[in-house]
């Protein structure tokens, strides 16, 4: 009861429950709207729980409404403002450890906990989560960009400005079980000698504001006894966004089957076999809007949806995609492969775990456009059968003959992570397609990894040719000796064929470079 030095246990009545491991609770008002919110960390198998202040005595947990996802061992917690935009932000810990073989010595056994980590909502990851506010009620996770995500066993952290200027630190302790810390609001001013102004607006709806303070001072400031003349105010951004939520695809459901990739290969830095679904924007039938197509899992089809008018879609034909329902799409890729006006669709292969190397659910497909949005298969003998485990296509007419031809990079190698597959490049040959990778790419192409690898390996080779190319400049007289000694008409023709040689390689290059790097 106010006033009386007791209390009453409301906790029930306020909307706050369940039992769980609780490690840390930390009062911030995470979407700024003058009310005190609460998180509740726990840890183990227990959901963390962000309650919502309702503003009337009462909370709603919304922690599957705000955050993609928790940490599993949550630990310790606390909100600052990481980036200075205003706006609190929020990090959860765990005890991930700060290197790969402690990792690897302290992991559990994934089968008794796998299906929770499965199914789990929202999704729990054994590592920090570093929650950066949007200015909405949905935060974005970023403790892998910002070097946070393992930083040991941390019962506790703080955020605060440890040098003065002026941006938040983060300091984590192994040990602090039911640690606290002090009110005292710290403001590092960097290069500044005076405080201009100071805001303070309190839960009640009080607002007081200081100017022209002196620093490396301790100011204390207390609330007005008298009620305020207007209730909380919300700090909340009423301004318009550039994007607003969109139901045109709500019924798209990408399904995963359950597949332990480290039982397989226990020393993988992460999963292999979820890495998808691609996807790939098009129009497929040809009346002047984008459709897209969704990959599929292993096990799942992949799917054709028809824009169907502004912010609408409808389904479009299953077939052939069911019949390789038991591929993993990995990147798919519309095209005009066969040249006749219409959008075909290629999809690579990959996955990378699921199968062994060489088996044929690796081969990529290739669906021809039937004039109107409908697929069928294309031949078996219109794709080498090339069984890799792929990642990413890109298309372009890299021997200027008037159509497009595709390349594929290799992803993984099932099973025997982290060797690589060969990167290949497809000659289309009217509308058949032929490995040209040993005739004409680069050697480096055969065994990269990534896209941006192949950007900048034609960025090597690009230099090489154009020094190359430079010298012979240079040596021309060297090479075709004085003129005098030479037909002139001759020596001019040799020359301008060289030149005309040096510069398509390295226009070709050029070309490969930017592909590669889109």
């Amino acid at each position: 009861m106010p006033g009386h030095g007791t209390f009453t246990d409301v906790t029930r009545q306020a909307g706050i429950g369940g039992n769980g491991v609780g490690v840390s609770a930390t009062w911030w008002d995470f979407n700024g709207d003058g009310y005190p919110d609460l998180y509740v960390a726990n840890d183990y198998k227990k959901p963390d729980h962000l309650y919502r202040n309702n503003e009337d005595g009462t909370f709603t947990d919304v922690i599957r409404e705000t955050m993609p996802h928790t940490p599993f061992y949550s630990m310790g917690s606390d909100a600052g403002d990481v980036n200075n935009d205003g706006r609190l932000d929020f990090m959860g810990t765990d005890m991930s450890a700060t290197t790969s073989y402690k990792q690897k010595v302290g992991m559990g056994e994934m089968e008794k906990d796998g299906w929770f980590l499965e199914s789990s909502e929202p999704r729990q990851t054994m590592r920090n989560a570093l929650y950066l506010s949007s200015g909405t009620e949905r935060f974005m996770e970023i403790a892998y960009l910002a070097g946070l995500a393992s930083t040991d066993w941390t019962w506790t952290i703080r955020f605060a400005d440890l040098d003065n200027d002026g941006w938040v630190r983060y300091v984590t302790l192994a040990r602090g079980f039911m640690s606290a810390g002090e009110p005292v609001a710290h403001f590092g001013l960097g290069e500044d000698d005076r405080v201009e102004t100071l805001t303070v607006r309190w839960p009640s709806g009080h607002v007081q504001q200081f100017e022209d303070l002196a620093p490396d001072r301790l100011y204390t400031i207390n609330e007005p006894p008298l009620p305020p003349q207007k209730g909380p105010t919300s700090e909340a951004s009423s301004a318009a966004t550039m994007f607003i939520p969109s139901d045109a695809l709500q019924f798209i459901d990408h399904l995963e089957m359950p597949y332990d990739d480290f039982e397989r290969q226990p020393l993988l830095p992460q999963r292999m076999s979820q890495l998808g679904p691609g996807i790939a924007f098009g129009d497929v039938d040809g009346d002047g809007d984008e459709d897209v197509y969704v990959g599929g899992a292993a096990g799942q089809p992949g799917m054709l949806y028809l824009r169907d008018g502004p912010g609408r879609f409808r389904w479009g034909t299953l077939d052939p995609f069911a019949a390789d329902t038991s591929c993993e799409d990995m990147a798919p890729l519309f095209f005009d492969a066969d040249a006749d006006g219409d959008m075909d669709l290629y999809v690579v292969s990959g996955g990378g775990v699921e199968c062994e190397p060489g088996d044929p659910v690796l081969r990529d497909r290739l669906y021809l456009n039937e004039g109107n949005g409908h697929f069928a298969r294309s031949s078996p003998d219109t794709l080498p059968d090339v069984r890799d485990s792929g990642s990413a296509t890109v298309a372009a007419d890299f021997d200027r003959d008037g159509d497009l031809d595709p390349f594929v990079g290799g992803r993984s190698v099932p099973g025997k992570y982290p060797l690589i597959p060969r990167s290949r490049l497809f000659r289309n040959e009217g509308g058949v397609f032929a490995d040209a990778t040993d005739q004409v790419a680069l050697e480096a192409l055969k065994g990269i990894k990534t896209v941006s690898e192949i950007a900048r390996e034609f960025e090597v080779h690009r230099v090489q040719v154009s020094q190359w190319k430079k010298e012979i400049q240079e040596r021309l007289p060297e090479i075709f000796g004085p003129k005098p000694a030479f037909d002139e008409k001759k020596a001019e023709r040799q020359e301008e064929s060289l030149h005309q040689k040096i510069g398509q390689l390295t226009i070709e290059v050029d070309w490969l470079k930017k592909s590669a790097s889109n």
